[in-house]
């Protein structure tokens, strides 16, 4: 049985090129694939009884790191900011509003930029400069994720922080370096 590192090494498959042939482990034919995408060779091989597959880290060239980095810069300058129509049952809050006022109260919020969503009868919270994501600990995942996420489609600076408890116990510590981390420009 052949080497699979030492095949797939052979194929001196340069960034984005592709190769597809003989497997070398089961013998199917034109059954094998590999794929250097950007240094990480992948392969796999689609016959069914056949288990082979993972991938294998290789050197790029300065040329091929050069090719990417200008790749993602152009990719940067091309991607618009998503935008967001604000539906038509997102509105500035009324006194009517019973939980929307409730909520209000209850966490001692401003309602100066406040919307609410009486379709869901929920508060809205627009985004207009920072955003600064904060969970529990045990969602430190998420917390990381929808930081991600929410900078990639707004653009706007989005950090994470990581609550020492539940933000419904309103830790003082919690409390006051959310405050800051709000207020610092």
């Amino acid at each position: 049985m052949m080497k699979i590192r030492k095949y797939v090494g052979d194929l001196c498959l340069t960034t984005g090129e592709n190769h597809r042939g003989n497997c070398p482990v089961c013998g199917g034919r034109n059954t094998f694939t590999a794929t250097n995408d950007n240094g990480v060779v992948k392969y796999n091989c689609y016959k069914n009884t056949c288990t082979i597959g993972g991938f294998i880290h290789t050197d790029l060239t300065a040329a091929e790191i050069m090719m990417i980095m200008r790749q993602t810069a152009e990719q940067k300058r091309h991607r618009e900011k998503e935008t967001m129509e604000i539906p038509q049952y997102v509105v500035k809050p009324m006194p009517t509003h019973l939980k929307f006022n409730r909520f209000v109260r209850r966490w001692g919020l401003a309602i100066d930029n406040l919307l609410y969503d009486v379709k869901d009868e929920r508060v809205v919270f627009p985004i207009h400069h920072k955003v600064v994501i904060a969970l529990d600990p045990d969602a430190i995942d998420k917390t990381i994720k929808y930081r991600s996420e929410i900078q990639a489609w707004t653009g706007l600076r989005t950090m994470a922080y990581m609550l020492n408890d539940d933000v419904k116990y309103r830790v003082e510590d919690d409390m006051e370096k959310l405050k800051g981390m709000l207020n610092n420009e």
